[in-house]
């Protein structure tokens, strides 16, 4: 009887919960048995055998304390133009009533709620004529759908984009005028008008 007695108060020696780690038997209290313990952070006190097992203990505080510094932690990139673009991705996105994004379902994906992992992934625009675009414009803001562009490239994106088939490409009528020199009004006129592709795209006069 003795012999388990002993074993019993000995039991939890040297083991370890969350970041306490149990030094030896302290004392019981009623029906409660409490242990000597002492956490990573080199804190010790007696804790309650059931706060222990059950994981009610599981450090002295410093535990949440490290999680509130963490969260409060700058992380040096709020005055930047990549932040203040994320905090603009956040508020279009979040407001219902903005009939652009958030109104018809375009959302800022969960891994880039948190603007460590958005700069992670798109990092500093290129220069300060570069702005985010969403390759496809019905698809969130999220890692493989989003880019830097000027903003000429991106009013090339837009959804009310002339976009024109020819040769196996997809190309705007701005796009397809850069490269035959024909106004992009002059090419939209000519394919509501019916005319040829080739034509409309290429045909000077």
């Amino acid at each position: 009887m003795l012999f388990r007695k002993k074993k019993t108060l000995h039991d939890l020696d040297g083991k370890k919960f969350g970041k306490w780690t149990v030094l030896a038997f302290d004392r019981v209290n009623g029906k409660k048995s409490f242990w000597k313990c002492r956490c990573d952070c080199g804190t010790e006190r007696s804790i309650c055998r059931g706060s222990l097992t059950n994981g009610g203990s599981l450090s002295c505080g410093c535990a949440r304390l490290e999680s509130l510094k963490k969260k409060f932690t700058t992380h040096g990139k709020t005055k930047t133009r990549a932040y203040r673009i994320w905090e603009g991705i956040k508020v279009r996105c979040g407001n219902k009533d903005d009939k652009y994004y958030a109104g018809r379902g375009i959302a800022l994906c969960e891994r880039w709620k948190d603007f460590e992992n958005f700069y992670a992934d798109m990092g500093d625009p290129p220069g300060n004529r570069y702005s985010i675009d969403r390759i496809d414009n019905s698809g969130h803001y999220e890692p493989g759908n989003c880019r830097w562009v000027t903003s000429k490239k991106q009013a090339n994106n837009r959804r009310n984009s002339f976009l024109i088939y020819f040769d196996g490409k997809t190309k705007t009528a701005s796009e397809w005028s850069e490269l035959s020199g024909v106004k992009p009004a002059t090419i939209k006129d000519r394919i509501r008008r019916g005319w040829n592709t080739e034509e409309a795209i290429f045909k000077n006069g």
